[in-house]
């Protein structure tokens, strides 16, 4: 199950049984802007059939990143591994901030978060924001740059 539904019992605790809808206010309490209406868009059964596991990428019908992964690169959401990438230690006396983060296009903004480590690899802090204002992914992953140089003095 998700992370962002480990409050709740399953994905139908999201959709009114009775009248086979949407529960829009829950679904926009929990998802981002425009995320939301886009959910509440997908049509629902109306013939109240039981749930089922259903991924027709893999034999038993069961979903993993293994089996999403051809599935991803194929319609270009992510790009095809070259190999593993194994972090490298900074300099001795240094640090290295690693960041990361998730951008929506429609509302200019997005999720971010850096890590800090020294050059034995020690996590000396983490960093994290949710709902940054930035104009692209790229602005939006200096955040935590900014914030590390300043929490590290530099």
């Amino acid at each position: 199950m998700p992370l962002w539904l480990g409050i709740f019992e399953s994905l139908p605790s999201l959709i009114d049984g009775e009248a086979m809808q949407w529960k829009k206010e829950m679904i926009s309490d929990i998802f981002l802007p425009l995320r939301d209406e886009e959910i509440c868009k997908i049509p629902l059964s109306l013939n109240k059939a039981p749930d089922r596991p259903v991924w027709h990428y893999s034999s038993d019908g069961h979903f993993s990143v293994k089996t999403a992964y051809p599935l991803a690169v194929h319609l270009g959401f992510i790009l095809p591994s070259v190999g593993p990438i194994k972090w490298k230690p900074p300099p001795e006396g240094s640090f290295r901030v690693n960041v990361d983060g998730s951008w929506l296009q429609e509302v200019m903004r997005g999720c971010v978060g850096g890590v800090i480590r020294d050059c034995n690899g020690e996590v000396m802090g983490a960093l994290q924001n949710i709902w940054v204002p930035a104009r692209q992914l790229n602005m939006l992953k200096l955040w935590p740059c900014f914030m590390a140089s300043y929490l590290l003095r530099i």
